[in-house]
């Protein structure tokens, strides 16, 4: 009740630092809002130097003082070592992204705070479309809005050999150790190379993907009515 409480009375008094004889004084300068590379400028400026930085996460921009020790307007002798708290933005672990489809991924990695960086394939015998690359790595510490980097599986590429001028059997053996298989297969009459590859698709030095089927056609002795 207002008829119990007390009134109490305080004096305050200012009372200042004795300074040390023969010893020269210098304002410490305000910090605050500058980036440590302007801060560091303004302590030599001020023939004081920087002691110890430390990071903290903040609304400010990051890389910019938010806290010093001495305070801004403080007196202090020359070379004295200054504090001082640079904001940081916060930090979030990179999700898993291995083996999963690329929307899968991007998805993640937005609702994550991050950003989606560069997106490359790369041949793979995973599923086309797969990831089966990330940088930075699942579970690292980054700053939010950081960009992950992501490979792609692709279809492992070959390029087609030459099979024309080759024996059928030849030719087959081409296909096979290029991991190509043979195709549909046709005959066509000709005076020159019977038993050899005439024709081919696709050509050679078409890069295709492993497994794709070449289809040919061989030569046979041309027949005439008699």
């Amino acid at each position: 009740p207002a008829e119990n409480l007390s009134t109490v009375r305080f004096t305050f008094q200012t009372v200042p630092k004795p300074e040390p004889p023969d010893q020269n004084l210098v304002d410490v300068p305000v910090l605050l809002g500058l980036s440590k590379d302007a801060a560091i400028k303004a302590l030599t400026r001020a023939s004081l130097r920087l002691r110890k930085q430390i990071e903290e996460v903040s609304s400010s921009l990051p890389g910019t003082v938010i806290g010093q020790a001495p305070e801004g307007g403080d007196q202090v002798p020359t070379d004295t070592a200054v504090d001082i708290v640079v904001a940081k933005l916060p930090q979030v672990k990179v999700p898993m992204l291995l083996n999963l489809q690329r929307s899968v991924a991007e998805n993640l990695i937005q609702e994550s705070g991050l950003k989606v960086g560069e997106v490359t394939e790369e041949p793979s015998s995973q599923q086309p479309g797969i990831v089966i690359r990330q940088s930075p790595a699942a579970e690292t510490l980054v700053d939010v809005g950081n960009e992950v980097d992501l490979a792609l599986a692709k279809a492992e590429t070959v390029r087609v050999p030459q099979l024309i001028g080759h024996k059928e059997a030849d030719a087959l053996k081409l296909l096979r150790k290029s991991k190509l298989v043979p195709g549909t297969r046709t005959t066509r009459p000709t005076s020159e190379g019977v038993g050899t590859i005439l024709e081919q698709n696709p050509v050679a030095e078409t890069e295709v993907a492993v497994g794709t089927a070449v289809s040919y056609a061989v030569g046979i002795t041309e027949l005439i009515k008699v």
